[in-house]
């Protein structure tokens, strides 16, 4: 889903909350992944595991859209924001 309120959504703020529970999949079992336009020369966040509950919907990590492959966050763009 897009929604043009979460594409600049900042870390803490209520729209990152609204974002995550509006699209979050089962926090128990999926490791839930965000891409958005981040200000602040963030690359991205994420939450740690003492952070919520472990069935919250505010784990999951958000993403630096531009940081991806092929983006315009020169030199981050390579992929390496974001690996496994």
């Amino acid at each position: 889903m897009q929604n043009e309120t979460w594409l600049h959504v900042a870390y803490g703020s209520s729209d990152e909350e609204e974002m995550k529970e509006y699209c979050a999949v089962d926090p128990l079992s999926t490791f839930n992944i965000y891409i958005a336009d981040l200000a602040g020369g963030l690359l991205g966040w994420a939450t740690f595991p003492d952070m919520y509950t472990e069935n919250s919907t505010m784990h999951g990590v958000i993403v630096l859209g531009k940081s991806c492959p092929g983006g315009s966050a020169s030199p981050y763009a390579d992929g390496d924001t974001l690996v496994q």
